[in-house]
Parts: structure tokens; sequence; C-alpha cells
């Protein structure tokens, strides 16, 4: 599935069977994404592109599902207490890049482990929900280039439970935007409070384009002059101060 986004081109490819990989191939980098713990079962497309893999696990169903924006959506349905509690999608990352995981569970993927990396996408905070849409605890790690969700359901949860590993990928360049705001914000300060506090507040470009990639991810139809006219207003009001 090709998909041109606001953001630039996605082409998402969905594999025949479960136990094939998702490729996500965007303006700012390839991923893979292996399906957790699958057979072969063949995938079945419904009329709006999910691509679903009944039986794909033991008590367990999983979709592929891409979306509107250039993400793609790995859904898992938990039949009962007897699946498994841990999901593990395998990640094939371009050379050189690295994951980093946010206060809200979220994982981003870079392109490498420097100050002006940029944000290649990243998994959205995971969530699961019973089949009532209640809450169910839920949890990402990293672990050797795998991305792993673990849902903590138990004989009282009411299933199914559904889990949703989503993958967005970025295609503006955040390293360069966070830049911009680093000169804006010196500036700022250095007229307001003087030029040791401008220095101060100011000079983690990485950072702020951390935080305007986290905040993207809620955002996805804010362009990024839009971005860089809102956080620059922030380094004038001293917003950025009380970001950590």
């Amino acid at each position: 599935m090709d998909t041109v986004t606001d953001q630039g081109s996605v082409t998402i490819t969905t594999p025949a069977t479960a136990d094939g990989t998702v490729k996500a191939n965007a303006d700012t980098g390839a991923i893979g994404i292996d399906l957790p713990n699958t057979t072969r079962t063949k995938g079945i497309e419904s009329e709006n592109g999910t691509i679903a893999y009944p039986d794909a696990a033991k008590n367990t169903d999983l979709a592929v599902q891409p979306t509107n924006e250039g993400g793609v959506r790995a859904l898992i349905t938990v039949n009962n207490a007897n699946a498994a509690k841990e999901y593990r999608f395998d990640l094939d990352l371009p050379d050189g890049a690295v994951t980093e995981q946010l206060d809200d569970g979220s994982v981003m993927v870079l392109t490498d482990s420097t100050e002006d990396a940029d944000v290649i996408g990243a998994f959205e905070a995971p969530w699961a929900k019973d089949v009532n849409g209640n809450p169910v605890p839920t949890t990402y790690r990293v672990e050797n280039r795998a991305l792993i969700q673990t849902i903590a359901f138990d004989q009282n949860t009411a299933f199914p439970v559904v889990a949703d590993p989503w993958w967005n990928p970025f295609s503006w360049n955040w390293g360069k935007i966070g830049k911009k705001l680093k000169s804006c914000g010196k500036g700022s300060w250095q007229f307001i409070n003087g030029d040791a506090l401008g220095k101060s507040y100011t000079s983690n470009s990485k950072m702020i384009a951390r935080k305007l990639a986290q905040y993207g991810l809620r955002a996805k139809n804010v362009s990024p002059q839009g971005f860089l006219v809102a956080a620059s207003a922030g380094c004038v009001t001293g917003a950025l101060r009380n970001w950590k």
C-alpha cells in the first residue's frame, strides 16, 4: 500500500502469511516489523485494507492495518487467559539506528545515537482494552532489536482483549527544526534574561527535537512550520523552562 501524506510518501507492505514481515518505507528510512509468535496463517484482506490472520498464534488472532497517515497498526486479539502475555516484534532497522523510550511508553527510532540524529518514526504509547472497553495494563520494552509488548491480563479479565502496537513514520527533519528552535530560544532568552540564562535553557536542541517528535505523534496534521511557530512562542514565554 502506497500512501502520500502531508508528511511525505510512505509505502506499507503487508506479508501474505502471519510469519512474514511488515515493511514500512518512508522518506526518513525503512524498517521491517516481524509479527509475533506466529504460524503460516494466510492473510485475509478486508474492504478497508486490513489484513487479518486468524489463529495466527495460540489463542490469539492478529491483523495488520495500514493507516491514512502512512503508519501501520498491528492488532493483537487475545481470546482467552491461556494466550501468551508477551508479544515480540523483531525489528529490522537501518544500519546505525537506535531506539529511545519516552516517558509515556512510546518508542522512537532514531537514525543514530548522536546529538543530531533524526527521528525515523515511533511506536505510539502501548494500550490494551478488554471486551468492555476497559484498559488492561500493558507495557513496551526493547530487547535485542525487538519491541516486546506485555499484556497483564488475568482470569478475571473480560475477553477478548485487543492491543495495538502502532508504528508512525516521520518525514520531517526534526534535527533541523530543533536547531532552528535552539537559535530562536537562545535569542529570546538572551533578550529577556541575559546571555548566560539563554545558553542554559537552549543549548540542547536534541531535547527540543525529541519533544516535538513526541507531540507530533498526536498532531500529525500540523506542519513543521506550525510546530516551529508554536515552540518559538514557547521560547519567548518560558514554556520550555519546564521541559525535562
